[in-house]
């Protein structure tokens, strides 16, 4: 039994001092290995989610760039159902009696000004179905591809300039047909645009028009017709649809608007599904990017794995050679068959040994 009274034995004592000298080594070493392992694990991770945090960030962008081009379609589809509801008023007005003949125009002035209130008075920016405002473009790739959403004006508007030189121009705000000179300043004649003003005729894109038509100031022009957006008019340019001339051209401007809008609907579908596929693409891309983290991080506890079973396979063979040195010296002792309390001899076996 050993006990702390006992004499080292200096031989046994500078084994186990080697020992613990080499396991401090390989453990050192394991610390450096997986200091190095974690690193670039960090680097690679920061990496990854530098560019995952790009493909977070445009694929919050195609989600508003999708809700702006939804929003446009919606809109459309309003203006189809108006073109419906004048289609229909167009129609009905060939029936119409006395009492009803004065509600058609009226109605269909309503739905003609709900088109351009669609159109025109939305407050998204840039407005791509007004006439006024430009083309919208949106980042599709994280390298800075842009795609972009043409303008088309779906509403509709018209000016008459007549053979003094002056422009009418349709005032929406007050509802009334208002004459400008040259220079856009009001000359004072204006005729509200219901039941204010009369069409005389109508040939090509030549009008002839009186406004106060029921009182002894009405004033007769003759001008040129320029429509622009849907080209729908007023129902007085249609002669108020109590005639059937006036009726079939409201029918022919209205059937074509409907195409156009149509057209134009399946444009704003077509770059929605553009944007929907540069959305799914940049999910993907985020996706992809968790996975490699996930490998990522496997692949660093695999090699810490790795270094922790070599480092014990290390001290393990540390063992080895301490003891085996021991063994061989011992093995020396014996094959001389000389006496452990021999000074010399244990001085030439350390020599050997």
């Amino acid at each position: 039994m050993v006990s702390v009274l006992d004499s080292i034995n200096p031989r046994s004592y500078a084994s186990s001092l080697l020992l613990l000298q080499m396991q401090l080594y390989n453990k050192i070493n394991l610390a450096r290995q997986q200091n190095s392992i974690n690193a670039d694990l960090n680097q690679n991770i920061n990496s990854i989610n530098l560019e995952a945090d790009k493909w977070r960030k445009l694929k919050s962008n195609l989600w508003d760039s999708i809700n702006f081009i939804s929003e446009a379609v919606t809109r459309a589809e309003s203006i189809q159902n108006k073109l419906e509801a004048m289609s229909i008023t167009a129609y009905s007005a060939q029936n119409g009696d006395a009492t009803s003949s004065a509600t058609y125009p009226i109605q269909f002035d309503v739905a003609l000004r709900g088109i351009n209130s669609q159109a025109i008075d939305s407050r998204k920016s840039p407005n791509i179905l007004s006439s006024n405002n430009s083309d919208y473009t949106y980042i599709t790739n994280i390298n800075g591809a842009t795609d972009t959403v043409s303008r088309q004006f779906l509403g509709t508007d018209y000016t008459i300039t007549d053979t003094g030189g002056n422009i009418w121009v349709r005032d929406r705000g007050s509802f009334v047909l208002r004459q400008y000179d040259a220079n856009y300043v009001k000359t004072g004649n204006y005729a509200a645009l219901s039941g204010g003003v009369r069409m005389d005729s109508i040939s090509g894109s030549t009008v002839t028009f009186t406004i106060d038509y029921n009182s002894t100031s009405a004033q007769q022009f003759t001008g040129t017709l320029a429509t622009s957006g849907l080209g729908l008019l007023d129902a007085w340019l249609y002669e108020d649809l109590t005639t059937s001339a006036g009726r079939t051209r409201a029918l022919t401007d209205v059937h074509q608007a409907q195409a156009q809008v149509q057209a134009g609907i399946a444009q704003l579908n077509g770059d929605r599904a553009v944007a929907q596929y540069n959305l799914d693409r940049a999910s993907l891309k985020v996706g992809v990017s968790l996975n490699a983290i996930d490998a990522t991080t496997k692949s660093h506890m695999l090699k810490l794995q790795e270094v922790q079973a070599t480092n014990g396979q290390q001290n393990a063979i540390s063992a080895m050679i301490v003891n085996g040195t021991i063994n061989i010296r011992n093995e020396y002792l014996n094959l001389l068959k000389l006496s452990y309390g021999s000074g010399l001899a244990r001085s030439l076996i350390d020599i050997l040994a």
